[in-house]
């Protein structure tokens, strides 16, 4: 089985050919969702890239109070 969908659909709906879809039938009918993709993984150093001490505000970081201190 295949499924068709018009172009002006398909765009209204941002689907490109080929993409996946998710489908569910519900008590009105056939529900199709774009497929969403996972949520991607960032690294490390992707996340800090460009970081410096002023960007990341380390001129605010409070004083340790004595009962936060390590014993």
């Amino acid at each position: 089985m295949g499924l068709r969908i018009t172009k002006t659909i398909g765009e209204a709906a941002k689907l490109e050919k080929g993409a996946l879809v998710t489908m569910e039938l519900t008590e009105e009918g056939l529900l199709i969702r774009p497929k969403s993709s996972p949520a991607r993984a960032w690294t490390e150093d992707e996340l800090l890239e460009g970081m410096t001490p002023f960007k990341a505000h380390a001129d605010e970081l409070p004083e340790l109070v004595s009962s936060e201190l390590p014993r």
